[in-house]
């Protein structure tokens, strides 16, 4: 397994950066993520996948995946709220301090290893956020959150062009000589876990279609 920065990098980019990612990667042919995803968080409250391999690569040459154990934040109509480890943290009454939250503290001119994302926040934006940029009213039943964010610090990207998987750790402060042994130790534990997880579905065999038809298991609704 390579993994990038080195130590000196490391503790030379921590002179102006106070998230610094380290990842590991390994070349794995024909991985179909979304088995991988399923198999590392089929049981996580807060995940998300991005899943991409068609069309042209400018489109198709990564899929993200990961989930967050960190900060989620929620906007429903003009309020939003803050959730750090499934806890409710703070309620903002005006959403626009809320928004500032999405800033995620990086210095990317410096990351030239990683030149796609790496971390921040992921989540979605609803139709009906449109009421808090425009004077628009819309009736909503309020059973999902007009914007939803989670912030994410652990994640994987699989290239498909080099069929290298990464994963990669970006802690906030995390930027002591201590710090990038503790990654490297995290980075090769959750390594163990994505062999066990490539040998439960047979990379490359049949086995996979079946497994990936039988976790859709219900219909999309609206």
């Amino acid at each position: 397994m390579d993994i990038l920065p080195d130590k000196k990098k490391f503790i030379q980019l921590a002179a102006s950066s106070c998230r610094i990612p380290v990842f590991g990667e390994e070349k794995i042919l024909n991985l179909d993520p979304f088995l991988l995803f399923q198999e590392l968080y089929k049981n996580a409250g807060q995940s998300f996948l991005f899943e991409s391999g068609k069309g042209p690569k400018e489109t198709s040459q990564y899929s993200i995946f990961g989930n967050s154990t960190s900060r989620l934040l929620k906007f429903f109509g003009s309020q939003a709220s803050l959730y750090k480890e499934g806890i409710l943290e703070k309620k903002f009454s005006n959403v626009n301090e809320a928004f500032k939250l999405l800033n995620f503290e990086i210095n990317t001119r410096q990351i030239s290893y990683l030149p796609h994302f790496w971390g921040g926040w992921v989540g979605f934006v609803g139709y009906e956020a449109v009421t808090l940029f425009e004077n628009i009213s819309l009736k909503t039943d309020q059973k999902l959150p007009d914007l939803s964010f989670m912030e994410v610090e652990r994640m994987f990207i699989y290239d498909h062009s080099s069929n290298k998987l990464k994963f990669i750790l970006s802690g906030l402060n995390k930027t002591k000589e201590s710090d990038y042994e503790e990654f490297i130790v995290e980075i090769e534990q959750v390594w163990i876990k994505v062999k066990k997880a490539l040998k439960n579905f047979n990379v490359g065999s049949t086995y996979s279609d079946l497994k990936r038809n039988s976790f859709i298991s219900t219909t999309p609704k609206s």
